[in-house]
Order: structure tokens, then C-alpha cells, then sequence
């Protein structure tokens, strides 16, 4: 066994580990009765939002993959993408990206550089598609010239991303060593569309989901659908900031309850009960996908031996 071949086992074990050991803090939590629900039913639309969210993060990584001219495929990508990203859950993000990196060479034969730039393309615009959504909700808030630059500067963010951000990234990559496949200009511009589509989708799923997790937990919600949209794109990025801190934790739920105390007027206590519940909905959401994909898998390699 090569040694990187080694180092995913042992990323996939510890990421599989500290993963497992959230789902015991929240399930923990919840048997000590710190997590109360006024109406439980919110919780379950709330999950199927994140379920719904993350199946759109798995097709836009497909497509951005279909974009780069190499994709795996939709099948393989719900069975390795976040089974192949469980290192996340190590500090430091780099770690579920060399992992999902390792996955696509030993599984798929594409190379590091290539999924390199996917993994930079991928994570510029989660970012820069929820600075947007953050900012066009402040810039509703914000009065006079304040407001309208807040709001030209996150639309003219949308538009970088849509046309700008893809020749960058690949622009960088070819100054690096790799290949463009689309410098010629044949590159499916409609798949890039679709991209960024599915993200503004993606923080509208989010948002959904934590505006259904205030109405399971508070009998009057005070958050509004668009409040909720900010609120779950602004605390992913101070979590995704906070690279020491795995994938957010703690980080993004002290954020979410901070905003959501500050700009909707919720008792500390009602937003970290919202912030508790909305972790709880995340992780089955992922425990979800990752029993789907490790099923997936499991199936391949089984009907691969049986036709060996």
C-alpha cells in the first residue's frame, strides 16, 4: 500500500471518528432534554430542506466537474462525495480536500491537479455566492447610499461569479502546469449558469431549514424566510473562516445564535436552542447521505466480485 493510499485510510477513520463522536454530542444533548421542541413536526420539513440542500451541492459538483471535462458521474459522486470529505471533521479544512482529492485519483484516475481546481472553484463559489445572498439581504436593511452600494457591490459579487470566477481559476491552473480544456471557447457556458443557480438554490434550502427548525422550536417564530437565508449563509462563512475549528463547529452555531438574538430580536436562550436543533438537523441530513453512499458502495464492490 502507497503511502498516500495509507494516509486516506487513516484521514477517512479519524475524519469517520470525529464525525461520529458529533453525532453522539447531539443525540447526548437531546436525551438530557437541553433540546425542547413546541412543535416537533417543523423538524422533520427542516430535515428534508438539508437533505434536499446537500443533493444539490453533490449535482453542482458534478456539473463543475462536467464543466472542467471530466466528470464522474452523478452515481459516484453520492457515493464518494462526502464519504471521501469525512477528514473535514480534522482541524484544519485542507484535509477533506486532499482526501476528496485521493478519492478521485484512486477511484476515477483524475489527476491532482484537476481535482485541485475543481475543489478552488467549488469553494470560491460557496463563498462568494453567500457573501451575495448576505449582502442583497443587508443592503433591504440599510437606508440610503449605504444600502444601494451594499447592494451593487453583492449583485456585481454574482456577476464575477457567474463570468469571471471559472477563467480565473483556470487561468491560475494553467499558469501552474495544467490544462484548460475549454481556452478555445467551447466551454458549456449553460453548465456554469446552471452552477451558480444551484447555489443561490442551495442557501435558499439552508435558509428554509432554519426558518422550519424556529417554528419547531419557538411557537412564534420571529425569523422570516430571507432573515433565515442570511443568517445560515453569514454563520457558514464564519465557520468555513475559522479553518482550525472542523468544519465550523461550535464557530457557525455560536454565529447563527448571535445573529439570530441580534437582528430578530430571539432570547439567548431561544436562538441557541434554534442553533442546537439546526446542528441536529445538519448531522442526520449527513449521516443520511453517507449511509446512501456507503451503500452505494458496498453494492459496487460486491457486484464487481460476483462478476470477477
Amino acid at each position: 500500500m502507497s503511502w498516500r493510499k495509507l494516509l486516506f485510510a487513516i484521514g477517512l477513520t479519524l475524519g469517520g471518528a470525529l464525525f461520529l463522536q458529533q453525532v453522539w454530542e447531539i443525540y447526548a444533548a437531546t436525551v438530557r432534554g437541553r433540546l425542547h421542541l413546541s412543535q416537533p413536526a417543523w423538524l422533520w420539513v427542516a430535515l428534508s430542506f438539508v437533505t434536499v440542500a446537500y443533493f444539490v451541492q453533490m449535482l453542482s459538483w458534478s456539473l463543475i466537474m462536467q464543466y472542467r471535462g471530466i466528470s464522474p458521474g452523478l452515481s459516484l459522486t453520492v457515493r464518494g462525495y462526502f464519504l471521501s470529505f469525512l477528514p473535514r471533521y480534522i482541524p484544519g479544512s485542507v484535509w477533506g480536500y486532499w482526501s476528496r482529492s485521493e478519492w478521485l485519483k484512486q477511484y476515477c484516475g483524475i489527476n491532482y491537479t484537476d481535482s485541485a481546481l475543481v475543489s478552488v472553484l467549488e469553494t470560491l463559489a460557496l463563498v462568494l455566492t453567500a457573501i451575495a445572498v448576505a449582502g442583497g439581504w443587508l443592503s433591504l436593511r440599510v437606508e440610503g447610499l449605504g444600502g444601494l452600494a451594499l447592494g451593487l457591490a453583492s449583485a456585481g459579487m454574482l456577476i464575477f461569479t457567474w463570468l469571471g470566477l471559472p477563467r480565473l481559476v483556470f487561468w491560475f491552473g494553467q499558469r501552474r502546469g495544467g490544462s484548460n480544456p475549454h481556452s478555445g471557447g467551447s466551454a458549456p457556458f449553460h453548465v456554469w449558469s446552471a452552477v451558480v443557480v444551484l447555489y443561490i438554490i442551495l442557501w435558499v434550502l439552508h435558509g428554509g431549514s432554519i426558518y422550519f427548525v424556529s417554528q419547531a422550536v419557538l411557537f412564534a417564530p420571529l425569523v422570516d424566510l430571507p432573515g433565515a437565508v442570511f443568517v445560515m449563509s453569514s454563520a457558514w462563512l464564519i465557520g468555513f473562516i475559522a479553518i482550525a475549528v472542523p468544519a465550523g463547529i461550535g464557530v457557525r452555531e455560536l454565529t447563527l445564535a448571535t445573529l439570530l438574538s441580534s437582528q430578530f430580536g430571539l432570547l439567548p436562550w431561544q436562538a441557541g436552542l434554534v442553533a442546537v436543533a439546526s446542528r441536529l438537523v445538519v448531522i442526520l441530513a449527513e449521516v443520511g447521505w453517507l449511509l446512501v453512499g456507503m451503500t452505494l458502495h458496498v453494492y459496487v464492490r460486491w457486484k464487481a466480485s460476483e462478476e470477477g
